[in-house]
Parts: structure tokens; sequence; C-alpha cells
């Protein structure tokens, strides 16, 4: 009950006072919106950027219902240390996307989105050898997710910015 009721209030606040920042305005015609959807859809960057956020929201999907299975019911482990797991993959994300931010501001126009993608390559390569080569264990496990987990919010966090940087007075729609 505390959650709806803390939803609702969110919403309330949300919709009643929380101001409009976008400045283009557009109606909410059907034929306006399939004018300003056209040139998005069209657009190979946008496509491409999607395709790679669903893949790399599908690998976090992926893991979170496999890796219960895997951890506790293969390895044999407990449920808290499959909460560890998951909690460690969680800051493994955000260093992704904090040393995004850091690489960044400091390298303005360094191929970092690429140089993620072959290091989350290299660490799904790794673990698919570790899984033929070794019998599997906890840290066969984590550490090479939590490479792809980090070099995958890289990637995610400039496909997102990317995506939507070619649209600004499409905002909202």
């Amino acid at each position: 009950y505390f959650l709806t009721a803390y939803g609702c209030a969110v919403l309330f606040l949300v919709c009643f006072l929380l101001p409009e920042t976008n400045s283009y305005r557009h109606q909410l015609r059907p034929d306006t919106l399939l004018d300003q959807y056209k040139p998005i859809l069209a657009s190979p960057v946008f496509l491409g950027c999607a395709l790679v956020l669903a893949l790399i929201y599908g690998q976090l999907v992926l893991f979170n219902v496999v890796g219960p299975f895997l951890i506790q019911t293969v390895l044999g482990e407990s449920p808290i240390v499959f909460g560890r797991v998951a909690l460690s993959l969680g800051i493994a994300w955000f260093l992704g996307s904090l040393a995004n931010r850091i690489l960044t501001e400091t390298f303005p126009h360094f191929p970092l989105m690429e140089i993620a993608t072959v290091v989350a390559f290299v660490g799904s390569t790794i673990m698919a050898w570790l899984a033929f080569e070794s019998p599997l264990s906890l840290s066969n496990l984590v550490i090479p997710t939590a490479v792809v987990f980090m070099s995958g919010s890289i990637t995610f966090t400039r496909c997102f910015g990317l995506s939507v940087r070619f649209f600004p007075k499409q905002a909202g729609t």
C-alpha cells in the first residue's frame, strides 16, 4: 500500500506541479505524430542505436533470468550469494556509467563506444572459453559478466545520448 500511495503522490506532483521544460510544443494529433516519427524511424543512426540498446538491455534481462538458476541451482549457492552477485553487477554497471562520464569529459573525441564494444566481446569470449575449459564457478561467471556489464553500460549510455541528440525538436513525442 505504501508504494501505491507513494507512486500516486509522485504522479500527482509530476502532473500538476512540475513545469514543462520542452520549448518546442506540438499538438497531439495522429498526423503530427506520424510526421515527427518518420525522420526518426528513417535515421540509420537512431535505428542502430535502438538495436544496440535492445541488445544490451537483453543481456541484463538474460542474466536476471538465468543468473539465479546458475548460481542457486547449478552452483548450489544461497539466495544471499545471488543478491550479492546482483549487487556487484549493479555496481559494475554504475562504474561503467561513471567511467563513461569521466572519459567523455576528459577525451571528448575518444572512440569510447567502439572500445567498450570490443571489451564486451572479449569478456564474452573469455566467458565462453572458461565455460569449455574449466568447471563452472562463481568467479568464472561473475568476473567476465562484470566486464560485459561495465562495457555495456558505457555503450548504453553513449548510444542513448546519441540516439536522442539528433532530434531535439521531437522531445516528448
